[in-house]
């Protein structure tokens, strides 16, 4: 979220339930020089009304990712979701992208998706 704000100049909402890792995604804003742009709220996701998103990134498990499902089925129609690693579970995706990481020299998964979801 901080490098696409960076280079793409988009608003960002982050929510993490860990302060520390609220704490280090402000630190990593700022250095980007996108506080400006990016807010890392320490929220509970599950609790969170998504309805206002355009495009939803997530990095959580697939059980996560599955919990998660209410929330991702009142998007407005078209808005995006992608999930690094996980998919979710009983939804098609609309696209898989295999990335490889130069700075870690891994693999990465990406799926996509754009809704109304495909079961």
């Amino acid at each position: 979220m901080v490098a696409a704000a960076k280079r793409y100049g988009c608003r960002a909402v982050g929510y993490d339930i860990d302060p520390r890792r609220v704490e280090q995604s402000r630190v990593n804003a700022k250095r980007a020089g996108v506080e400006n742009l990016v807010k890392i709220e320490r929220r509970d996701l599950f609790e969170v009304d998504l309805r206002r998103a355009s495009v939803v990134v997530l990095y959580l498990s697939p059980k996560s990712n599955a919990r998660l499902l209410p929330q991702l089925e009142r998007l407005a129609p078209g808005s995006r979701i992608v999930s690094h690693q996980f998919d979710i579970r009983g939804i098609r995706p609309d696209k898989v992208i295999e990335v490889y990481s130069k700075e870690d020299r891994h693999r990465h998964t990406l799926f996509l998706w754009k809704t109304p979801l495909n079961y």
